[in-house]
């Protein structure tokens, strides 16, 4: 956390901030069927990837079907 703040750490109103922001979403971690992407040791570029490729299964699987175009009637 003081890395990604940087200079705002120091200031208690930004760190008191962060720190409650923090306590109100740790709790989804307890989630059963939350999706986990274990980054430890990927590179940045890795981490990209796998994520769009997640997103895009995901987005994939809740698109509605398309519906039928009607073919244009001949006379």
């Amino acid at each position: 956390m003081y890395t990604a703040m940087g200079a705002r750490f120091h200031e208690p109103n930004e760190r008191a901030r962060i720190v409650a922001r923090l306590k109100r979403e740790w709790p989804l971690r307890t989630m059963p069927d939350l999706p986990r992407l274990d980054t430890t040791d990927l590179s940045v570029d890795q981490v990209a990837d796998r994520a769009i490729a997640y997103w895009r299964r995901g987005v994939e699987g809740l698109r509605p079907p398309r519906p039928a175009v009607p073919e244009e009637a001949t006379p």
